[in-house]
C-alpha cells in the first residue's frame, strides 16, 4: 500500500496525514475550500477541493484516483440541516465505482450508543438520539454493507493539547458530574487508525481511552491544567456510561499510550 486518501482532512485528518507521511506513504487529502487545501499542502499532502453534498459531489474528483485506502473523516453538519451524511456517502459510492477496490475506513462516534448507562462494546445496541447520531448509524451500515474489508471506527471525544472541551464549558454548570469520561487523545486516535489501516481486521471498533474518570474529576483537573477557574457542576445524577475500547488491542497490534487522562 502506497497511496492513502483522507476525505475530510481536518484536525484529526491532518495529524493522521503527518503520521502517514512519516511512514513513507503518499497522502492525498481533501478539504472544502482552496484556503484549507493550501494549509494541508504545507504538510506535504497533495491537496484537493472536494465538497460532498446530499445530492452530488463537487470539486476535483481525481482525488479518488489511484488510492488504495480511503479514510472518510466527515462528520454530520448540525448547522446545515439540508446535509445528510449518509446520503452523501451513498452518492459517493455510486459516483466513484473504483472505490469498490479500495479499503474504506469511516470515522464515526460513540454518540451512536446514546445516553444509556452501563458498559458499551461494539456489540451493544445502538440508541442514536440526535439527528447527527442517526446519520452516523445509517452511514456506518452503508459502509459495512458496501465493502467487505471496510472498517468503522467509533471515536470517543477527541482531545489534545490544543483541543479540550473545558474551554467551551467555562462559566456554565457542567452536567452529569458523576458520569464517566469517554475520551481519546489525538495521538492514540491516530495510532489506532494507522493500526486498523495496516491490519486485516474489518468491522466496527471503538477507539476510547481505557481510563474513565468522572466528569467532575476530569474537568476539575483540566481547569487547573489550563489555568482556568474551578468549574461549577450541576447536581443531577445523569448517565454513567463507559465505552469499552479494548477490541482493537485484542485484534490488532495496538496499545493505548495514555492510560491516565489526569496526567
Amino acid at each position: 500500500m502506497k497511496t492513502v486518501g483522507i476525505l475530510g482532512c481536518g484536525w484529526l485528518g491532518k495529524a493522521l496525514a503527518q503520521k502517514l507521511l512519516e511512514k513513507g506513504y503518499q497522502v492525498k487529502g481533501s478539504s472544502t475550500s482552496l484556503e484549507k487545501v493550501k494549509a494541508i499542502e504545507q504538510l506535504g499532502v497533495k491537496g484537493y477541493v472536494v465538497v460532498l453534498q446530499s445530492n452530488k459531489i463537487n470539486g476535483d474528483l481525481t482525488f479518488f484516483d489511484s488510492i488504495e485506502a480511503l479514510f472518510i473523516c466527515i462528520p454530520p453538519k448540525q448547522e446545515n440541516l439540508s446535509f445528510k451524511l449518509n446520503q452523501s456517502i451513498f452518492n459517493l459510492f455510486e459516483q466513484i465505482p473504483s472505490l469498490s477496490n479500495t479499503k474504506v475506513l469511516f470515522t464515526s462516534s460513540i454518540s451512536v450508543y446514546g445516553n444509556q448507562s452501563g458498559a458499551k462494546t461494539e456489540q451493544s445496541k445502538l440508541f442514536p438520539e440526535t439527528e447527527n447520531a442517526k446519520q452516523l448509524v445509517a452511514s456506518e451500515k452503508l459502509v459495512i454493507d458496501s465493502f467487505k474489508n471496510s472498517v468503522v471506527i467509533r471515536l470517543g471525544g477527541l482531545i489534545g493539547e490544543d483541543r479540550n472541551p473545558i474551554k467551551s464549558l467555562l462559566n456554565k454548570p457542567i452536567g452529569n458530574p458523576y458520569g464517566f469520561i469517554n475520551f481519546i487523545p489525538q495521538n492514540d486516535a491516530v495510532e489506532g487508525l494507522l493500526c486498523l489501516l495496516l491490519s486485516d481486521a474489518s468491522g466496527v471498533f471503538n477507539l476510547v481511552a481505557p481510563h474513565h474518570p468522572t466528569r467532575k474529576e476530569y474537568y476539575t483537573y483540566a481547569a487547573q491544567k489550563f489555568g482556568y477557574p474551578s468549574p461549577k457542576f450541576s447536581s443531577d445524577e445523569g448517565i454513567r456510561k463507559i465505552v469499552k475500547g479494548d477490541k482493537i488491542t485484542r485484534l490488532c497490534l495496538f496499545k493505548y499510550t495514555v492510560n491516565n487522562l489526569l496526567i
